[in-house]
């Protein structure tokens, strides 16, 4: 169910509640919810499973890249 169907069905005489449609804070994050990858966990998984440490390669270089790794590998 859509963003705009949870708001409508908390309509009353046909009028919408202003506190129906929440904060814009709460939007922005059903938002950007809705854009995400739905698969975040297992394309990590799949980003990290290529990554290999490449002999020669400094410490600080193998780390740098590795941050720059997808935020799923973190949580």
């Amino acid at each position: 169910m859509n963003f705009l169907d949870k708001v409508d069905k908390q309509a009353v005489d046909g009028h919408i509640p202003d506190a129906a449609w929440g904060t814009f804070k709460n939007f922005v994050k059903v938002l950007k919810k809705s854009f995400e990858d739905p698969n975040k966990g297992k394309t990590a998984y799949n980003q990290l499973e290529k990554f290999i440490y490449a002999s020669g390669r400094r410490a600080d270089e193998f780390f740098q890249e590795l941050r720059r790794l997808p935020d799923a590998l973190v949580t």
